[in-house]
């Protein structure tokens, strides 16, 4: 029986320039989350839990943990034009400035 074996995956170096370098692997339930918005099937997620845990987000050559807010608009949804946060201490709130802009211009 012949078995094959995959090749070993390549790695970015840390000054390769923007334009190869790939953004940080999803993992737990981000990468859920991910799957399930890119599936269509869903278009309102909550989440609960540790959320005021910082999350890594890559920037160019660098990663910086950021909150989670800014860790949805910047890593998992970063092409929407608009993201709604609804917290029952915070209200509703909108994910950057620009997004507020557009949203009030809609």
């Amino acid at each position: 029986m012949k078995t094959e074996t995959a090749p070993p995956p390549q790695t970015v170096p840390a000054n390769a320039p923007a334009a190869t370098q790939t953004r940080l692997p999803l993992r737990g339930w981000g990468l859920e989350l991910a799957r399930r918005w890119n599936g269509g099937t869903y278009s309102l997620f909550v989440v609960h839990g540790n959320i005021f845990d910082l999350f890594p987000v890559q920037e160019e050559s660098s990663v910086s943990y950021v909150p989670l807010k800014l860790f949805l608009v910047r890593r998992l949804f970063p092409e929407r034009a608009c993201l709604l946060y609804y917290d029952i201490n915070d209200r509703l709130t909108i994910g950057s400035t620009d997004m507020q802009k557009r949203f009030f211009e809609w």
